[in-house]
Order: C-alpha cells, then structure tokens, then sequence
C-alpha cells in the first residue's frame, strides 16, 4: 500500500498497481521488471569432498538460457587450465580445505560471485600386505597405519578393536583380513579397501645335545 515497493524476481514478473483518489476514482496499471542480474550455480554444490589423487569436478551452471557468461576462477594458484571456461582444470598441493571463487558476469554487465569449497583427503593407508606371526604371539598388525584415517576390520575375529588402525591381533589360525579405508576430510567418496594376510609360523624350538 506504500507509494513505492521494493521487488526482486528471479528472472521477470509483471506488477500490477491500482490507485484509488479521495473521490473514488480508481486506475489500474502495471510494470514489468526484467532481473538482468547472473542466475548460475556451483555444482555438485558448495561443498565437495576428494581424496588426494582424484580430480576435483567443479562446474558452473548457467540456470538462465539467455545469459552469456564469463567466468574467472580464483585463486590462480589452483587453476591449471580454462581458468575462464565453467568447468576449470585444479589441482591442489595436498590434503587441506580449499576456497575457491568463480566471478561470473553476463551480457548486461551483471556480476556474481560463486564460492565452493574443497575438501581434499589423503587415503595413504600404511597398512601392510602381510604379517608375519610366531606362534601365538599377541601382535599390533599395522603400526604404520595413519591414526587419522577410519579403519573397518572384516572380519573381527581375533582382534581387540576392529576398528582401530593397530588392532591387535591374538589369533591361531592364518587370516585373511579385508579392511576398509576412509578419511572423513574427504568424504564419502574419499574410501579404499586393502587386505592384510596374517601367517602364523611354527614357534622354533631348541634341543639341546
């Protein structure tokens, strides 16, 4: 009812305005406005999760048909090719949490910035191909394995902690252990399964002459 009116459509919409005086005389008019501004999206969205080695697809989508974009991606340091493209080429120095921005601009001379962030795991399990056991010895399977990692142990017989990255193992028989590997920096993507093969020995035993 205000004699102005903010308004913000997505694309275009018309407005329709009635004007009624102190003498009852009454008009109707209406305006149409016409949103120039970039309507674009990151996809697979704002936040993406990758392990180290994989590449990192980040595209821009145009969500308006009559735009004709350009695209600038920061910081240049990431960005090995198509720098001014909707789907560049990165690469990044390690494991890490990284911000990028895409300023987008249209034919109308409209800007937007796009901001994703990227999450890059590091899945260097540490685990060893095989063990070696003597006897029945009581023995830590991977002592190299990254703590920071989450480890699934299958199956759990003989171990103290399925899940642990050392688990310990005070088992009897030769066991073949399928361990899947994950990195919650990375995401649900970020995974591997390796196996570890333990082999008990037959203890070593001395008699005297």
């Amino acid at each position: 009812t205000d004699r102005t009116v903010s308004v913000e459509p997505t694309t275009m919409a018309t407005y329709f305005l009635r004007v009624v005086d102190q003498y009852g005389c009454e008009t109707i008019d209406s305006v149409k406005v016409i949103n120039l501004g970039v309507n674009a999206q990151i996809q697979p969205g704002a936040e993406i999760d990758i392990c180290e080695d994989q590449a990192a697809m980040i595209q821009v989508e145009n969500l308006d048909p009559n735009d004709t974009l350009t695209y600038e991606w920061l910081p240049a340091e990431f960005i090995i090719a198509d720098g001014d493209r909707a789907m560049p080429t990165l690469e990044f120095p390690g494991q890490g949490s990284y911000e990028l921005s895409a300023i987008v601009n249209n034919q109308f001379d409209c800007s937007d910035t796009l901001m994703v962030t990227v999450n890059v795991g590091d899945l260097v399990s540490g685990l060893p191909d095989q063990v070696l056991v003597c006897g029945e010895d009581a023995i830590a399977l991977s002592p190299n394995a990254n703590p920071n990692l989450v480890y699934e142990w299958m199956p759990a017989t003989d171990l103290d902690d399925p899940t642990s990255s050392n688990p310990i193992f005070t088992g009897t028989s030769n066991t073949t252990y399928i361990v899947n590997v994950s990195d919650p920096l990375g995401g649900p993507n970020c995974r591997t399964t390796d196996t570890v093969e333990v082999i008990i020995g037959t203890a070593v035993t001395v008699t005297p002459d």
